[in-house]
């Protein structure tokens, strides 16, 4: 079983893609720094 973080960022991940943005557009729309959104979604932050 995928513990809640895990979840909450493939959430994040699939709802990205179902909208067609990239991970520097949804950067911007969260407002934060492009690298620090690559970090939550692969998983290396939370």
């Amino acid at each position: 079983m995928m513990n809640l973080q895990s979840q909450i960022v493939s959430k994040i991940k699939r709802l990205r893609h179902a909208k067609g943005l990239s991970q520097p557009q949804m950067a911007e729309l969260l407002n934060m720094e492009k690298s620090v959104y690559a970090r939550l979604e692969t998983g290396k932050t939370y």
